[in-house]
């Protein structure tokens, strides 16, 4: 019987520009990480001190840490898009930073001699909506030139 493994990784979009690109699902360290972080630190006791020695669960504690550190860093990092730099973490926290941040990146890429080849953004296209004072004088207007209907 095969046992189907967990996808890492999955193939997305990103929500500001459109493009496709790979996201990591993986935010945390699983017990599978924590079991070879073990193993390691056990291996790793034994090479140094030739013996079973407690000085092995700061190894494994470090071990820990810098794997859930890794983790966490792949994963933020892979959530950033690469074409446009939009970030939806900072973009749930703060919108307008998350924009600026958008901005000064796509003036950058402007700017950028060696972008000016490379494949377009897919932007979203902004419609102005007109102002409310200019649709209530287009009404006003047509009610007194007497239009019919």
């Amino acid at each position: 019987m095969r046992r189907s493994k967990k996808r890492r990784s999955k193939h997305s979009y990103c929500a500001f520009c459109r493009t496709p690109r790979i996201i990591y699902t993986k935010r945390h360290i699983s017990t599978g990480d924590a079991g070879l972080c073990f193993v390691s630190a056990i291996l790793f006791g034994v090479i140094i001190w030739q013996d079973f020695d407690p000085r092995m669960i700061v190894l494994f504690a470090i071990g820990l840490g810098l794997s859930e550190l890794f983790v966490i860093f792949r994963w933020r990092l892979s959530i950033v898009c690469p074409h446009c730099s939009f970030d939806p973490v900072l973009y749930k926290r703060a919108p307008e930073s998350a924009a600026k941040r958008v901005k000064r990146y796509l003036e950058i890429r402007r700017e950028d001699p060696l972008k000016a080849l490379s494949t377009p953004l897919r932007l979203p296209i902004l419609i102005k909506r007109p102002s409310s004072e200019s649709t209530s004088a287009r009404g006003r207007d047509s009610h007194h030139t007497g239009a019919t209907r």
